[in-house]
């Protein structure tokens, strides 16, 4: 998936300082892909509900984070929330990452 750029509004910035997980530029380090690589799937909903996207990566620092956004026109990606990668999910992302880097 492709990010233009990233919408911040007063809504997802205190989901965000609320919950205290990630911070703004962890997000943006996700949903860039700046530093590592990101796996980007679409997570189920309701019908007629928002589209999501979960993205799996890492931060400039190697932090493992999961992504949840929805898409905007344009490569424009409105984050919802953000919180550590871990446990089964971590393993798939890492052994994903490794089987691309080592393709390349």
């Amino acid at each position: 998936m492709r990010v233009s750029r990233v919408e911040w509004d007063e809504h997802n910035r205190a989901h965000l300082s609320e919950h205290k997980r990630c911070s703004e530029e962890d997000v943006e380090d996700v949903l860039y892909s700046s530093y590592y690589l990101t796996r980007s799937f679409a997570q189920p909903t309701q019908p007629g509900a928002e589209r999501r996207f979960m993205f799996h990566g890492q931060t400039r620092l190697g932090r493992p984070l999961k992504v949840v956004a929805t898409p905007r026109s344009g490569g424009v990606w409105r984050p919802v929330t953000c919180i550590p990668l871990s446990g089964k999910d971590l393993g798939i992302y890492t052994a994903w990452a490794y089987a691309v880097m080592k393709r390349r």
